[in-house]
């Protein structure tokens, strides 16, 4: 399949040993801005073998069901299962097989009907609607169906399919008033599930290690493994609809115990009036139930609004059976040579080919605590063990920022390990926070890579959004999930004026994604590969753009850029840097984390008319200007931060935290719990949060727009003294200025 590919480097002995800054000369720069990754090719005599102990080395895998990634289908197969939801729950014995319905000679899709109309029309009534004419025929225009379908024939479609389905959501619509109708009606469930699940994976899980068991050279003529397929009979849909525990290791008995509207759980006395959703099982108050209009049919089946509207997700079961690296090696290894192109367009008509479900294995973000098993580099041979382009060692080499954050982050900082199998995929992702990352392939056959380099990313979040509008509303964070695919060889890529390239990596070979860089891509075959990544002074504008981003998404970020500032500042004013930095990168950082500061410091006094009490917290690794040497900071993972209930974005160093009580109970809470001390520690302040439903955690910007601001009871947490914040900017300043 012809596609332009990203260029091929190739370092010297002397790059290659300082990799942050060969990718940070502006010739390899350029090639990240036009092209989003490089593939770089190591110098010769640099192949370091595979560490890991096959027979030891054990890992699930995650089920992947191919024409589910692909956004447009998921769309559709969500919609039908809401469909047949709502029938349900309205006594209609229609139940709808597939996501279409054949109109003459023409396949017409539902969903993308109601898309269409929502797009144009929005809710209202529906004789409005049935009317609009040029609403039918620019619907049979855009889908080319103009010449088989008539208006009329798509009326009566709607009529018979979407009708009481639409006037169902314009009722709902009129009594939660404005904003979203997927806001206003769905709820947040502390486990999602999906809706979608064709068969029973673990019970093809545990077949197939059975099979493996019986016979491990099951293979087919081809001297391949035969994947996993499903076609339609005529006695069997295409999809059975019924929910399904997509999180990992999420199932039925883990549903949150809370009513989610109220988000209270029901005391002993009101277990008689509860209700539970006959599709889901979620508990609800009666009450609840009644306040926000759901509704019942006539046997008193009762559904919530979660199963008839759909809340978008969609995650990947896991195996139960763990896996060796030469089990699953002999399983789905081959030792032919792959035909790339050959597979490539097999594997993108499997993705689009919504009548046959083709599930494939992934051992993906494999991580483990086993200090033998972190990474497949050798750490025990001085020529690998400590080279930088170990990729254990490269979040952490001459140039890099990640350091300063005084924390290891696993699949950031410290490496993750991927197992593919034949068309096992990564989906369309950014890499956490716009960072760069590294890819190495330790073995096996290639990994085919497709980039859309950042000067694309605005026109690619268009076409998915006009795609499928209604699951961002649901999911806002929908790209960060890694669960949705289209191909680059889609004309709308070239409708929305998308960029895109590709690689195809080999072993003894690197990927390197440069910032704000999607990428996805599948393997041909049984592999190995290894990722982290890394950053670079060039990466900063990035990663403060990141920041405003994941606000408009609620994505949470994974480190604090302003605490990683502060850290560099702090570092630079007492002269042990753990590596050279530019005074132009020095002085970008004062200048941000000043605008930020006095940007937070304005909205405490704004804040300050409505806080009952200040309270600080006592946050161990942070650095201070009395500090001594850093190592003694460095945690593990443990103190995530604070995070926003609304925006998601990181408290860096101040927030509210809201109370809902009404203020008598809130002092004899006060009493009970010890909240007269002026000094807390996150662990306490963090589980006391956790036990605590009337509370939640709100960041000064978001607080000032809370319309019950003064009818809450409203704490003042601090992180930091800003006293000391403004000390560090004064004498780290002063130093870049040359004053003693």
């Amino acid at each position: 399949m012809n596609a332009m590919e990203v260029p091929v480097v190739y370092p010297t002995e002397e790059e290659f040993a300082d990799p942050i800054d060969y990718l940070n000369q502006p010739a390899l720069r350029r090639l990240g801005k036009v092209y989003g990754m490089v593939r770089i090719v190591p110098p010769a005599g640099f192949n370091p073998p595979l560490a890991l102990d096959k027979a030891r080395f054990k890992f699930k895998v995650r089920w992947q069901n191919l024409n589910e990634l692909q956004l447009l289908n998921r769309a559709r197969l969500f919609f039908i299962n809401n469909l047949n939801t709502f029938n349900r729950l309205k006594g209609h014995p229609a139940h709808l097989e597939h996501t279409y319905v054949r109109v003459a000679t023409a396949r017409l899709h539902l969903y993308d009907l109601y898309i269409h109309i929502m797009q144009r029309k929005g809710l209202l009534p529906t004789k409005s609607v049935l009317v609009d004419k040029p609403l039918w025929r620019s619907f049979l225009s855009r889908n080319k169906l103009s010449h088989t379908v008539s208006p009329e024939q798509l009326v009566q479609v709607f009529t018979s399919y979407l009708q009481d389905y639409y006037s169902y959501l314009y009722k709902m619509y009129r009594k939660t008033g404005s904003g979203s109708i997927y806001n206003a009606m769905l709820y947040k469930e502390a486990i999602p599930h999906s809706a979608l699940q064709t068969n029973d994976l673990d019970s093809q899980d545990d077949q197939d290690h059975q099979d493996n068991q019986d016979n491990q050279d099951d293979r087919n003529e081809q001297g391949e493994e035969t994947l996993r397929t499903q076609e339609p009979t005529p006695d069997e849909p295409v999809h059975h609809m019924a929910r399904m525990s997509a999180a990992v290791g999420a199932d039925d008995s883990e549903l949150q115990d809370w009513c989610p509207i109220c988000k209270h759980i029901p005391k002993d006395n009101e277990l008689d009036d509860v209700s539970y959703c006959d599709s889901c099982s979620q508990i609800f108050h009666n009450r609840c139930i009644k306040n926000n209009n759901y509704l019942n049919n006539a046997s008193g089946e009762w559904i919530c609004n979660n199963c008839i509207i759909g809340n978008g997700f969609y995650g990947f079961k896991y195996s139960t059976h763990y896996f060796t690296l030469k089990e699953f090696e002999q399983k789905y290894g081959t030792d032919e040579s792959p035909d790339v192109d050959k597979l490539e367009k097999e594997f993108w008509d499997l993705v689009g080919n919504q009548d046959v479900k083709t599930t494939v294995p992934y051992g993906a973000d494999i991580h483990s605590e086993d200090p033998a098993e972190l990474t497949g580099f050798p750490t025990n041979d001085k020529t690998y063990s400590t080279h930088p382009m170990n990729l254990l060692n490269l979040p952490q080499a001459s140039s890099s920022l990640l350091p300063f954050l005084n924390r290891n982050i696993s699949g950031m900082t410290i490496p993750w390990i991927y197992v593919g199998s034949k068309f096992s995929t990564f989906c369309w992702h950014l890499e956490d926070q716009y960072t760069l990352s590294a890819n190495y392939q330790h073995e096996g056959s290639p990994k085919v890579w497709y980039s859309i380099p950042d000067n694309s990313c605005d026109n690619f979040h268009k076409l998915l959004h006009d795609l499928t509008p209604d699951l961002f509303e649901k999911q806002p964070d929908l790209l960060h999930q890694l669960v949705s695919l289209i191909s680059p060889y889609d004309p709308l890529f070239k409708k929305y004026n998308v960029k895109w390239y590709k690689a195809v990596q080999h072993p003894n070979e690197y990927i390197v994604t440069f910032p704000r860089c999607y990428h996805a891509g599948f393997n041909t075959g049984y592999n190995i590969n290894e990722a982290v990544n890394f950053t670079s002074e060039s990466w900063l504008p990035y990663g403060l753009e990141a920041i405003s981003d994941y606000q408009l998404t609620k994505k949470m970020p994974v480190f604090d850029m302003y605490e990683l500032m502060v850290n560099i500042l702090v570092m630079y004013y007492r002269d042990n840097l753990p590596s050279p930095v530019s005074d132009a990168f020095l002085q970008h950082c004062h200048h941000e984390l000043l605008s930020y500061i006095n940007k937070e410091t304005r909205n405490i006094l704004s804040v300050m008319p409505f806080i009952a009490q200040e309270r600080l917290l006592h946050v161990s690794n942070q650095l201070h200007l009395d500090s001594e040497d850093t190592k003694e900071y460095i945690q593990e993972d443990d103190e995530d931060g604070f995070f926003c209930a609304s925006c998601s974005t990181m408290c860096s160093f101040v927030f509210v935290l809201q109370c809902k009580l009404d203020r008598s109970r809130h002092a004899k809470r006060r009493k009970t719990t010890n909240n007269d001390n002026h000094l807390l520690k996150v662990r306490e302040f963090k589980k006391h949060l956790e036990e605590d439903s009337d509370s939640q955690v709100l960041c000064l910007t978001h607080f000032l727009e809370c319309k019950d601001k003064s009818e809450t009871i409203n704490s003042l947490i601090s992180l930091r003294e800003f006293n000391e914040l403004h000390h560090i900017l004064k004498l780290s300043g002063n130093k870049m200025d040359g004053i003693k």
